[in-house]
């Protein structure tokens, strides 16, 4: 059963204070702590499956970053970014006096955990990064721009939305329907009887307006080098993100990491799968991922 809270973080140079929203999965009390981390317009409702399958080894912890889901919005969206995110995953660690944990992140979820691996490296003690590299182009900056100036406003009904999410997030993966209908209900809010708007304040993409305005691309390898704990590197064969020449050049560098090609999806693999989940559970178990598929 999956439970909800919320902690308050006071933002610097902001008036109020923030709630920052996490769903909890499992004991605890359990020493072994997993914190899940969405990707740039997801949730952490996007882990359930993923959680359910861990609850009994991990208490699962899957945040909403600020500006997704059930956590607040920043009224000013300048803040919105990675130093930010990785700022707020600090306290919730100290609220729950968590010392050591083991992290999956999504997309920015993935670069949030990086980052952090990189600059505390004694939190996190394994590592997954699903369908993200050390690398983003300004190509895909543009793509999620446009992303963005494309998401419709106010859906109409909920059939609007299962639609939409259906087609926007294909690369996902071959999904069941209950796992669409599962993606679709936490990809919107209710804002009247019948009227829906997406989960996510459409703010967030100012922080990608400098980078494309200046014609820049995302270079994380500087944390990259940082990274000393043991790495799964999720990729999705027919991912737009994650190239073979990023993968290349984080072998080149690092070796402690593996990396898994997952059939049929794009960018980025859902982790709905059965044999996504198992990939992962044999992974942080120290099994063998040779079998899985």
């Amino acid at each position: 059963m999956v439970k909800h809270y919320q902690i308050a973080i006071n933002y610097p140079n902001a008036s109020a204070i923030r709630q920052m929203v996490y769903h909890e999965w499992g004991n605890p009390d359990n020493p072994k702590v997993l914190i899940c981390v969405h990707g740039l317009t997801r949730n952490g409702r996007d882990f359930d499956y993923l959680a359910q399958a861990l609850m009994e080894d991990y208490r699962v912890i899957c945040p909403d970053i600020v500006g997704r889901g059930d956590s607040d919005w920043l009224t000013e969206p300048q803040q919105y970014g990675l130093p930010l995110y990785v700022s707020d995953i600090i306290t919730l660690c100290q609220r729950l006096s968590l010392t050591q944990v083991d992290w999956i992140g999504t997309s920015m979820g993935g670069l949030i955990g990086m980052l952090i691996a990189s600059q505390f490296p004694h939190l996190i003690r394994k590592l997954v990064l699903n369908d993200v590299g050390t690398f983003i182009s300004q190509n895909f900056l543009v793509k999620i721009a446009k992303f963005f100036s494309e998401a419709p406003r106010i859906f109409d009904n909920f059939e609007q939305v299962l639609e939409y999410v259906r087609l926007v997030y294909a690369p996902f993966g071959e999904l069941t329907d209950a796992q669409w209908q599962h993606l679709a209900i936490h990809s919107v809010k209710t804002i009247a009887p019948g009227k829906y708007r997406l989960h996510y304040d459409p703010n967030i993409a100012i922080a990608f307006q400098s980078q494309i305005y200046q014609e820049q691309n995302l270079d994380f390898g500087q944390y990259w080098v940082s990274v000393s704990c043991p790495v799964l590197l999720l990729h999705g064969e027919k991912s737009d993100l994650l190239t073979p020449e990023i993968i290349y050049s984080m072998q080149e560098s690092y070796s402690q990491l593996q990396v898994a090609n997952i059939p049929n999806c794009g960018h980025a693999p859902a982790l709905m799968d059965t044999r996504q989940i198992e990939l992962i559970k044999a992974w942080l178990n120290n099994l063998s991922l040779l079998k899985i598929f």
